[in-house]
């Protein structure tokens, strides 16, 4: 009986000797298993998109040209429009003042048509002029599209006189024979308004598909209506008075010195340590990049570069606590940039979107007598600069310190405003921003004056009023905020701060 007891003990504990070590094994492969995993590396292919950019094309490119747009998912593209065409008539002179590469020429009239350099509307001033004909059938406008992207307005300033047609209608061709596409309907004045007052037109262009086309014809036929509307009406006593035509839209050309680089920095999760870091020029490359990572979860930060600097980081960074970025933008320059997840268990293919880390500041201006003797614009900002810290705490901000302005030219003819662009961060935080804004002629300050108005990232806020004709009066601003670029909020504004009249 003990021998059977004592044989049957020995099997019991080989079996638990044969079963622990079996267990031991198993748990030493899987845990082997579970390293190999680890240390394996998978492939992550990640694209961006979300911001534009510009691409140098040589073939396409006409003189003083360069530039035509290639984006990746072009979502955010914030290009402002400028004054491409203007005619004065301040020279007594059919071609345009401004252009970007060649001249727009007015082609007058029929033969016969009689026309003369006259003062302009109500201004009396000597030195505006503007062109009046008479026993008009139509005027022409012959622009190059070289080096335009797109156009946005025509504007001008249209007088008729008692013994013209109460309408007009306008029209666009691509060439003298060829089809004629109507712009808009037709417009009719009151008889009040034919003793040679200034009407205002405005008419939108930003349909027009001028693609493989060199140039445009545009074309305002007045004396309609005559039939029933003006029962005075009289083809050799008709007088028609055009003033400051002016024609708007996107230029391709671009500032070459802007920088064009993505940069990207993809921090452990858990650990915050910084793994994988890089950057490249989006026009020498595709826009995007295959990254091997190992098993885990992963924050990416990544930004897009569009100014004249490097950006501004603070020191090596080797965690992401110490991602701060700092504003170094400029007036023209443009920051995107995105914060997202990885996780890692196999390869796999991420879309980064990245977003405006910026708003659109703009000071437009809406004198009357135009502010000739204005050369230039410095801006400067009271207030604090922005940072993106999205790692970290907050720090509070330091008391604002004086900033280098942005001196930007002015000249009132080419455009009546100026735009800039103020960096925020990707913070939905409102934020008050305050300029003081020095008006200067060729040698000195003329006028002095501050703006204020509470703005977020991603925001148009449009400061409006007087540049010079406020000096004289009350005058004051408007503010206009567009929120997420489509919408408009309006409340009143400012007084100026000191003039230098009569120095």
């Amino acid at each position: 009986m003990k021998s059977i007891l004592k044989i049957s003990g020995e099997k019991l504990l080989l079996a638990i000797l044969v079963s622990l070590t079996y267990i031991l094994c198993f748990s030493c492969k899987r845990t082997d298993l579970q390293d190999e995993k680890k240390d394996l590396q998978y492939l992550v292919d990640l694209d961006f998109s979300g911001f534009d950019y510009r691409k140098s094309t040589l073939d396409n490119a006409g003189p003083g040209d360069g530039f035509s747009n290639r984006t990746g998912a072009r979502t955010t593209t914030d290009e402002y429009p400028v004054t491409l065409f203007y005619w004065s008539f301040d020279k007594s002179s059919l071609e345009s003042d401004v252009y970007p590469i060649t001249p727009g020429l007015t082609y007058l009239f029929k033969s016969g048509v009689k026309y003369q350099f006259v003062p302009g509307f109500e201004s009396g001033l000597l030195f505006d002029k503007s062109l009046e004909a008479t026993s008009l059938s139509s005027i022409q406008f012959k622009l190059s599209t070289k080096g335009i992207k797109s156009f946005s307005k025509l504007k001008f300033d249209l007088g008729l006189n008692e013994f013209s047609g109460s309408s007009i209608r306008l029209h666009y061709s691509f060439g003298f024979k060829f089809e004629k596409f109507p712009l808009g309907s037709e417009v009719s004045f009151p008889m009040s308004q034919l003793n040679l007052k200034k009407n205002t037109l405005e008419i939108d262009l930003s349909e027009i598909n001028f693609t493989n086309q060199d140039s445009i014809i545009f074309i305002v036929y007045p004396n309609l209506g005559y039939h029933d509307k003006n029962p005075k009406y009289s083809e050799e006593k008709s007088i028609i008075r055009f003033d400051n035509i002016k024609v708007t839209g996107i230029r391709l050309v671009g500032n070459e010195k802007l920088k064009n680089d993505l940069h990207y920095y993809v921090f452990d999760a858990g650990s915050s340590r910084l793994r994988r870091k890089g950057q490249f020029n989006i026009l020498n490359q595709q826009s995007g990049i295959r990254l091997e990572l190992p098993v885990g979860e992963y924050h990416i930060a990544t930004l897009f570069n569009n100014t004249l600097s490097e950006p501004a980081l603070i020191g090596d960074i080797k965690d992401k606590r110490e991602f701060l970025l700092k504003d170094s933008m400029g007036a023209e320059g443009r920051i995107f940039s995105s914060l997202d997840t990885l996780e890692v268990s196999q390869t796999f293919k991420k879309e980064i979107t990245l977003s405006r880390a910026y708003s659109q500041i703009r000071l437009e201006f809406t004198d009357v007598v135009k502010p000739f003797e204005v050369r230039y614009l410095r801006i400067y900002k009271d207030h604090q600069s922005s940072y993106w810290n999205p790692f970290a705490v907050l720090i509070s901000e330091s008391t604002a310190k004086e900033e280098q302005p942005y001196i930007i030219p002015f000249n009132f003819d080419k455009q009546d405003y100026v735009v800039f662009n103020e960096f925020l961060g990707l913070i939905s935080a409102d934020k008050e921003l305050r300029y003081r804004v020095e008006v200067w002629g060729e040698e000195r300050l003329i006028r002095t004056f501050k703006v204020k108005g509470v703005c977020r990232n991603n925001m148009q806020l449009a400061f409006r009023g007087d540049l010079l004709s406020s000096v004289m009066g009350s005058g004051g601003f408007l503010v206009n905020i567009r929120d997420r670029w489509d919408k408009e909020t309006v409340v009143d504004f400012v007084e100026p701060i000191s003039t230098n009249l009569g120095e």
